[in-house]
This record gives C-alpha cells, structure tokens and sequence, in this order.
C-alpha cells in the first residue's frame, strides 16, 4: 500500500505491483486489521504523513478482493487432491522443547 497526494487529503492505495512510488506499508490481508490500523491511525504514522487519510478506496478495494477469494474453489478439494495434513498432536518431546 502507499499513500498518493488527493485535493486535500492523502489516499491510501493497493499497490499491486509494488511499483509506485513513495513511502509503502504492508497490511495483512483482513478486513479487521485495516480497521483496527484506521482506529490506531497507523495508516498516517506509517506512510509518514499528516492531515486526513482517506482509506475509502482501500476498504473497497479490500473487499473486492476478499471477495473474490472466498469464490475461489479450495485447491485441496479438486480431483486428484489430497487433502490437508492433519495438524500435528502437541507430544512429550515438543513439550520438553518448550519447557527448555
């Protein structure tokens, strides 16, 4: 993301690409962080601005593509697939690594 002079505010943008020029920032890809991000005003200390940041674009954006991943097909479900391992059991030796 990056931040692009508007008439009077700065508009926070997807870059794609990571091409455009100017200060960037990295987000997780969530509804949710962006949100929190915006409550924090981390979107103005990160990119190193001042005044209003417009995040209208980036939201929309952001749904979009939340969107269009969730119409996605899950990879592991196709033919020829194997599903996901399972996730691995917490045993005595991991928590003899832990306890160290």
């Amino acid at each position: 993301m990056v931040a692009q002079q508007d008439d009077d505010a700065v508009v926070v943008l997807i870059d794609h690409r990571r091409r455009m020029p100017g200060r960037g920032l990295w987000l997780h890809p969530d509804e949710q962080c962006a949100q929190l991000a915006q409550r924090r005003s981390a979107f103005a200390r990160a990119l190193h601005v001042r005044g209003p940041v417009d995040t209208g674009p980036l939201f929309a954006e952001l749904r979009a593509l939340l969107q269009d991943q969730r119409e996605l097909p899950d990879p592991t479900s196709g033919p020829g697939q194997r599903p996901p391992p399972p996730a691995m059991a917490w045993g005595a030796t991991d928590r003899k690594r832990a306890e160290r």
